[in-house]
């Protein structure tokens, strides 16, 4: 069944049929997790695809199933993809590889290595629909986004949002902590 599903992702598929094969390669891959494997095989091979869209959508897959077989240290292969996808010029895009690179972010051995991401996350503070999520991993990454506190401090003081101010203040207070 496996096999069936992942040709029907063959480059000369329908937009409608590819999004119809990603919900079900995720549903088998949830459903049954002996498939992870698999799935994650074929996920990597999605990493390199010509669509960004697809791209952050096998990001995030790939970390999550390697976070779940206890592969999270892998995970760091994904860093530049991600780095990438927030660099680009659709919005959507954007706002889609900030939310789906959360298992990465999450990976806490990661450490040092995250650093590539800092830059980037910074400028996603300018935009509105990213900031608060931008805060937040700036906050998880501790001591490595120290440069980030003025830029936090600004878009705190710029977006004028008791959400935003206290994810602020969080974050600044785990940069904060985490060095000393």
């Amino acid at each position: 069944m496996f096999a069936a599903i992942v040709k029907a992702t063959l480059p000369d598929a329908s937009e409608q049929d590819e999004q119809a094969s990603w919900e079900a390669l995720e549903k088998i891959a949830k459903f049954d997790e002996t498939q992870n494997e698999a799935f994650l095989r074929f996920l990597e091979g999605k990493l390199d695809d010509p669509s960004p869209f697809v791209r952050t959508e096998a990001g995030f897959n790939v970390a999550l199933i390697r976070c779940d077989l206890g592969m999270g240290q892998e995970n760091e292969d994904l860093i530049p993809l991600f780095v990438d996808l927030l660099k680009q010029e659709d919005l959507f895009l954007r706002k889609s590889a900030m939310i789906d690179m959360d298992p990465v972010i999450t990976s806490s051995h990661l450490g040092d290595k995250l650093r590539p991401l800092v830059p980037v996350l910074i400028e996603a503070l300018n935009e509105p629909s990213t900031t608060y999520q931008a805060i937040s991993y700036l906050g998880e990454m501790g001591a490595l986004s120290r440069e980030a506190i003025p830029a936090i401090r600004m878009a705190a003081e710029r977006d004028n949002d008791k959400t935003i101010d206290q994810a602020s203040n969080e974050a600044i207070q785990e940069i904060e902590g985490d060095g000393q």
